[in-house]
């Protein structure tokens, strides 16, 4: 069985994007500057993989059913009450943080702000995002960050 990505370090592979990020990271800022943070960052990473890109990526898959005859509308309203309650969330602690946790960007920031690319280039009309301001903002101002945009290239 072949997974993908594949990071080929001297001690063995690591497989998954989020794994590769962590190995990547450790040791490093991105974890935060304590132990707490360090939880929060794994919180937050968990939060965002869990109730935001799971269900993204499912939204997805069902639109891409409506052109196939086995699109089920309800799906659809079940997975968009999801992301709404994932959004709301983010919403309300994005009121007083700039970033997830601390006061520079972290692993959760960038594992987060990749995980909404699908959603706000394809999935999230401005009508739906502009109920929750203070998400826009985040995401705006995150993928503007230099490093994002040297690896992603300009957006928005």
């Amino acid at each position: 069985m072949t997974l993908y990505p594949v990071l080929e370090t001297p001690d063995g592979p690591v497989f998954e994007s989020h794994a590769i990020a962590r190995y990547v990271a450790r040791g490093s800022s991105l974890f935060g500057s304590s132990s707490i943070e360090y939880g929060q960052v794994e919180q937050w990473i968990e939060f965002s993989s869990s109730t935001l890109d799971t269900n993204l990526r499912r939204m997805m898959v069902t639109r891409k059913g409506k052109g196939r005859g086995h699109y089920n509308e309800s799906d659809e309203e079940f997975l968009i009450g999801e992301v709404k309650i994932g959004l709301h969330a983010l919403n309300t602690h994005l009121a007083s943080h700039k970033f997830l946790v601390g006061e520079s960007v972290t692993l959760a920031d960038i594992i987060t702000t990749c995980n909404f690319l699908l959603g706000f280039e394809m999935l999230m009309p401005k009508s739906f995002t502009c109920q929750y301001p203070n998400v826009e903002r985040y995401f705006w101002n995150m993928i503007k960050e230099p490093n994002f945009r040297r690896v992603n290239g300009p957006k928005g």
